[in-house]
């Protein structure tokens, strides 16, 4: 009687090692949705790949045991960023390729690694941050992830068919679920318009990214129903939509944590992310390995990075020497608008704040000079149209009385 006990223990737990499900802690994390049965296909902005160019609309592109017209060209699938781990404070989300089959007893959902970018990426819920999101926030002392996480970034993610090794290789079994396998008796049409049933249409519930950050720092992930919904008697459909009583999550990359909005990501220490970001972003010209934090600070310019020293009306002493001295701001000198050095400009000279230059052939006028004229007088020029300050409304005229041009 033991043997059998055993051996029937030992069948149960084969059968759900094939069903990867979370716990009840992980569900609540993240919503604690419920089941949503029949419903229709709403993934507006969750597709990737050449599903984005379908507008992510179902029954557009063949399912894996696609292999020619008539031949398992009547199931379809959709490509999607899905949780292949899930955690209480984080998953991580892979490219996934979901497929709506059948056979004559049931329609069944499968699951394929696509062509393409293969690149996954854990992503935290807020609080949560580093390696398997396991770190929180406010521990965090490591760099932030600088590679932007876009939808681009899987634009050539494609299908897999019949004709490739990967559609062989049903990965269901990699992927934690919600729930898994529950089928129901689902409406269909068939070719004569008329609304028909077919029982055994599965359901599974998965955590998908429903929404990419504009930033490239995050994503909106939410408890998704996957389901394999007959359409025919021979014939299937994928459909994805919310769970019921689901919610969209904020979930960034590693370094990120939720605005207070609620709407973005952003950097947990800005300092940091902003010097990872510039090391690998310097200008021409300019090496990260020789700017001093203690007295430097990064500044932007054309899409790179420079840096200037941090205390105001300091710069650099020249262009070898980084060193931070006192510069004064006046005729004779200023701080280079291009390399941050302090220019000091000999007599005769005067400091050019546009160029950072000594600009040379420098002509000093008085008052009276730019009241009159250069070198003239009320005296000497007692009408009233000749004295150069009836003229300052117009720049130009103004400018060449003074320095006695036509």
């Amino acid at each position: 009687m033991k043997k059998t006990i055993a051996i029937f223990l030992l069948s149960i737990t084969t059968a759900n090692a094939a069903e990867l499900t979370v716990s009840t802690s992980v569900r609540e994390a993240w919503g604690n949705a419920e089941m949503n049965y029949c419903g229709t296909n709403n993934i507006p902005e969750a597709c990737i790949g050449e599903a984005v160019n379908k507008n992510c609309a179902n029954k557009k592109i063949y399912s894996a045991r696609y292999q020619k017209k008539g031949k398992y060209d009547d199931e379809f699938a959709n490509l999607i960023m899905m949780a292949r781990e899930i955690n209480e404070h984080g998953a991580l989300f892979c490219p996934t390729q979901a497929d709506g089959q059948n056979n004559d007893q049931k329609g069944y959902t499968a699951y394929y690694e696509p062509n393409g970018n293969d690149n996954c990426i854990w992503l935290c819920q807020a609080k949560w941050t580093g390696d398997r999101c396991a770190t929180s926030t406010e521990n965090f002392t490591d760099a932030c992830n600088i590679v932007p996480f876009t939808r681009n970034d899987y634009n050539d993610v494609t299908a897999v068919h019949d004709i490739h090794k990967k559609a062989k290789n049903n990965i269901e079994n990699q992927i934690e679920f919600f729930y898994i396998n529950d089928y129901q008796k689902c409406s269909y049409k068939d070719d004569d318009g008329d609304i028909k049933s077919k029982a055994r249409n599965e359901h599974d519930m998965a955590l998908v990214l429903t929404k990419f950050l504009t930033s490239g720092n995050g994503a909106f992930a939410r408890q998704m129903i996957i389901q394999s919904h007959r359409t025919g008697k021979k014939s299937s459909d994928i459909l994805i939509y919310p769970a019921s009583k689901s919610i969209e999550i904020l979930v960034c990359k590693n370094g990120y944590t939720p605005n207070l909005s609620n709407t973005d990501c952003e950097p947990i220490d800005k300092t940091k992310c902003d010097i990872a970001i510039a090391s690998t972003k310097m200008c021409i010209g300019w090496s990260y390995s020789n700017m001093n934090p203690e007295i430097h600070e990064l500044t932007e310019s054309d899409n790179c990075y420079k840096y200037r020293c941090k205390q105001s009306g300091y710069a650099f002493n020249s262009i070898t020497d980084l060193s931070c001295t006192e510069c004064p701001s006046n005729k004779r000198s200023g701080i280079h608008p291009r390399n941050n050095t302090c220019t000091k400009c000999e007599t005769g000279t005067m400091f050019n704040k546009s160029t950072g230059e000594c600009d040379n052939n420098v002509i000093g006028l008085s008052k009276t000079d730019m009241m009159y004229g250069r070198n003239k007088t009320k005296n000497s020029q007692k009408k009233l149209n000749d004295q150069c300050w009836t003229q300052a409304n117009d720049p130009d005229k103004y400018k060449n009385c003074v320095l006695g041009k036509e």
